[in-house]
């Protein structure tokens, strides 16, 4: 699976800083996958303070690079889903403030 490592590290560095966010409940500036299993992966992480690693469990075990993408991308609309619907939500209350990579080149801006 290090072809998955490379394509997120190459392609997708800002999709690793909204799993960060959503999985693991961390704020980064930076992220870098570092592992992937039939789990999960491992991500290193920079934030303000600190240069953090986490562990994010996939939604589901996979069985191989495939499956694993397909549990990527299921991810990362289930956490775009769920940051649409807080910053948009009524209540100011409910909202996060917006890291500016949330809307990146990868999808549209109003999302």
């Amino acid at each position: 699976m290090a072809e998955i490592i490379q394509h997120m590290n190459t392609d997708h560095k800002d999709v690793l800083i909204l799993l960060a966010r959503e999985f693991a409940r961390i704020e980064a500036q930076e992220a870098a996958m570092t592992a992937v299993d039939r789990l999960g992966f491992q991500v290193r992480l920079k934030t303000q303070d600190d240069v953090p690693g986490a562990r994010i469990a996939f939604l589901r075990e996979v069985s191989n690079p495939a499956e694993a993408r397909k549990v990527l991308m299921e991810m990362v609309q289930q956490a775009r889903q769920r940051w649409a619907s807080v910053y948009f939500s009524s209540d100011p209350s409910d909202r996060d403030p917006i890291p500016s990579l949330l809307v990146a080149r990868t999808y549209p801006r109003w999302l």
